[in-house]
């Protein structure tokens, strides 16, 4: 006798394993809840997909994912800027299989069937086979419900409803803005390519490390060592009495703030490798101020570059454009792309340049210390006896800021407190 199976998988009970000053291990192992993440925020929320710089030249196109869904960041012969869906409106073939390139067309493997760079078809082989009712503008490639660009970053959501992207960026924009205004042109340039590393960690615990100040003196020690030999004094940088701060941006959005540090060092916009002549400082200073003014130009390089992160998958690190793509509880995809300033003189833009290489690369003093620790703590998630994650450091001693953010000192969890209210939030509300 045949019964009825219950299909249904139990609900997951986030209010019990997030809560405000500690997380449950489960949420970075569990597959069910990487499944759920997928759903409620890789295909419904603003996800970045990549830089204007990136596809300059009609024809260029970038591959990448939002969540597990492939798409393609593209620019058409008319010189706008889509993201399509990566996948054959025939038989679901991918239609792009590099990276990125130049291209006239795309073109399916599988079947030959031919799509412009805006997504409209151009052949169908064999066409007739299909009927005289048989239209080919029927089969373009589908272009994802909402796109927006913010000073060149491409936003798209899967959604085709849900708060407009100035709703959902909030406070960081205005860092955004910072960002680019560093460049004397006011844009900064990802053509350069990326670092792509692929770890075996869950994609929140990257997305949380970025403004985790707490970490550097101690994981990155060898970074401190060397400064100091170099005569910089950055020991206590990070200590209860640094001017180094954290901050909820709110949205999930969190900031690891070195403005008021920037601004007794000049900002550490050009050269964290100290190899920029001074000329090419004065150069670029020179040239910043005379496109926004003396005044405004001045607070712009003084303020200088920070840690922000924007949820779910965007993180800027001083010159570093960050990109997390999950791959599963277990495995996430790290992009680290320099930022260039257009416009700056050519040896600033190698300083910056040489400096992602110097942290960032397989042989970098920041980037495989931190790939490293993902691993541990993955491999340390598997522990079940007593398997929470401690979030409370500085809780008590927090503040509201005059802009209205919640403060906390540099080593303060200010900032993954941030992170894990908004992923209560998108984990519990209702469509």
């Amino acid at each position: 006798m045949i019964t009825d199976v219950e299909t249904t998988q139990p609900e997951i009970p986030y209010a019990e394993l997030v809560l405000p000053d500690r997380v449950n291990s489960r949420v970075y192992t569990d597959e069910a809840i990487f499944a759920d993440e997928l759903e409620k925020i890789w295909h419904k929320d603003w996800l970045y997909i990549g830089h204007e710089s990136e596809v300059a030249k009609a024809g260029d196109y970038v591959a990448r994912r939002m969540g597990r869904q492939p798409v393609v960041l593209a620019r058409g012969v008319d010189n706008k800027v889509r993201v399509l869906m990566n996948r054959c409106p025939h038989r679901g073939n991918t239609v792009c299989l590099e990276d990125s390139g130049n291209v006239d067309h795309f073109r399916c493997a599988y079947h030959g069937w031919m799509f412009n760079t805006d997504g409209t078809p151009k052949g169908v082989p064999y066409s007739l086979g299909y009927g005289k009712d048989f239209e080919k503008n029927d089969f373009s490639m589908s272009v994802v419900p909402r796109m927006e660009i913010y000073r060149g970053f491409v936003f798209a959501s899967l959604s085709p409803t849900g708060i407009d992207l100035k709703a959902k960026l909030g406070r960081t924009a205005a860092y955004l803005d910072r960002f680019c205004d560093t460049a004397p042109e006011g844009e900064i340039d990802l053509s350069a390519g990326a670092l792509k590393t692929r770890v075996h960690g869950n994609w929140k615990m990257v997305y949380e490390n970025i403004c985790d100040g707490y970490h550097p003196p101690f994981l990155h020690r060898s970074v401190f060592a060397a400064a100091s030999r170099d005569g910089l004094v950055i020991g206590d940088a990070y200590g209860d009495q640094s001017l180094i701060v954290t901050r909820d941006l709110d949205n999930g959005h969190m900031m690891l703030d070195f403005t008021e540090t920037n601004r007794l060092t000049g900002g550490p916009v050009f050269d964290i490798g100290g190899v920029v002549p001074p000329e090419a400082v004065q150069a670029h200073r020179a040239a910043v101020k005379a496109r926004m003014g003396e005044e405004e130009g001045e607070r712009i390089l003084n303020d200088g570059l920070s840690n922000v992160s924007i949820c779910p998958n965007l993180g800027l690190l001083y010159q570093d454009v960050r990109v997390i793509e999950p791959v599963s509880a277990n495995e996430t995809i790290i992009y680290n792309f320099p930022a260039l300033l257009k416009g700056a003189p050519r040896e600033i833009n190698r300083a910056r340049l040489y400096q992602e290489v110097r942290a960032y690369g397989p042989a970098g003093s920041v980037g495989p210390d931190d790939h490293e620790i993902y691993e541990r703590n993955q491999s340390g998630f598997g522990a079940t006896l007593n398997n929470w994650v401690v979030l409370k450091r500085g809780l008590e001693r927090q503040y509201r800021d005059e802009d209205g953010t919640l403060v906390g000192n540099a080593s303060d969890e200010v900032t993954q407190r941030a992170f894990w209210r908004q992923y209560l939030s998108m984990m519990t509300t209702a469509d």
